[in-house]
C-alpha cells in the first residue's frame, strides 16, 4: 500500500510540474525495455495540451490547446537505434484568431508521424546507468473545423481549413536505477499551421502561423512494471505547457 501511495504521489508531482500542439518527446536516452522475444515495442499515449503560444505575421498572439491519443510502433536496432511510426486521434482549439474574440474548435481527427531515437553514450554511474540520447520526429494533424465562435457564440462559416505540421528534435539525459528511469532534456520544435475560413462577409486566411517559442524543456519518468512493460509520465514547459501519460510493451 505504501509503495502504491508513493508512486501516486510521484505521478501527481510530475503532472502538476508539467501540465498544445506538440508531440510528446519520450525518453530519447533509452532503451528502457531490453526484454522481449522480438525487437518491437508498442506504446499508447494520452496527451493533454493546455496551451501553446503561436506566432503570426498577421494575427496577434493566437494560442492552441487540445487532447491527443496515439499509438507508437517502434523497432529497436541493436538496443541503441529506435525507428518508429505514430498514429492516433486528436482534437483542439485555436483561440484569438483572427482576434481575441474568436475560438475555433476542431473535430476529432486522425494524426500520423515518424521518428527516430539514438543512444549516443552510456556510462556506469554509481549503481545505475547514465545515458545520453537524441530524438527527431515529424507529426501532422489536419482536422475539420467543428465550430467557430465569436464572443463564445457559434457563427456560420464556410471554406474552412485547419492544418498543423510539427518538426521536433531533442537531446536528453536519463539515469536508470533499477526500475526507475528519470530523464530530462532540451528540445527544439516548430509548428507550421494554416488557418482559413469565411464568415459570410470576410475571409480570414493565414499560412504564416508558427511557434512563438522554439526551445523548451522536457522531463519525465519511466517506471518498469515488468521486464517488458513500463509506464511513462512526462511534462514539458517554456515553449508549451503540456503533459502526457504512456504505457510501453516490448514483444
Amino acid at each position: 500500500m505504501i509503495k502504491k501511495l508513493n508512486m501516486l504521489i510521484l505521478i501527481d508531482i510530475f503532472y502538476i510540474a508539467g501540465i498544445c500542439f506538440a508531440a510528446p518527446v519520450g525518453n530519447p536516452a533509452g532503451p528502457v525495455l531490453l526484454e522481449g522475444s522480438y525487437p518491437v515495442k508498442f506504446s499508447l499515449e494520452a496527451e493533454t495540451v493546455l496551451e501553446r503560444k503561436l506566432a503570426s505575421g498577421n494575427v496577434a498572439n493566437p494560442t492552441f490547446n487540445g487532447t491527443f491519443y496515439t499509438g507508437k510502433f517502434s523497432l529497436y536496432v541493436g538496443n541503441k537505434l529506435d525507428v518508429y511510426g505514430i498514429v492516433g486521434l486528436g482534437d483542439g482549439k485555436v483561440k484569438k484568431f483572427p482576434d481575441e474574440n474568436y475560438i475555433i474548435e476542431s473535430k476529432m481527427a486522425a494524426l500520423w508521424g515518424l521518428g527516430i531515437s539514438y543512444v549516443l553514450r552510456e556510462f556506469e554511474f554509481m549503481d545505475g546507468l547514465l545515458r545520453i540520447g537524441v530524438d527527431a520526429k515529424y507529426r501532422q494533424f489536419e482536422p475539420d473545423m467543428d465550430v467557430v465562435k465569436y464572443y463564445r457564440e457559434p457563427i456560420s462559416t464556410r471554406n474552412q481549413k485547419l492544418t498543423f505540421k510539427e518538426w521536433q528534435a531533442s537531446l536528453g539525459f536519463a539515469y536508470q536505477y533499477k526500475k526507475l528511469i528519470p530523464y530530462l532534456g532540451l528540445k527544439y520544435s516548430d509548428v507550421d499551421s494554416q488557418i482559413h475560413f469565411n464568415n459570410g462577409s470576410t475571409t480570414y486566411s493565414d499560412k504564416t502561423v508558427t511557434s512563438k517559442n522554439n526551445f523548451g524543456l522536457f522531463y519525465g519518468l519511466d517506471i518498469i512494471v515488468k521486464d517488458n512493460v513500463s509506464f511513462n509520465i512526462e511534462g514539458r514547459s517554456l515553449d508549451e505547457e503540456a503533459a502526457n501519460l504512456g504505457l510501453n510493451a516490448r514483444f
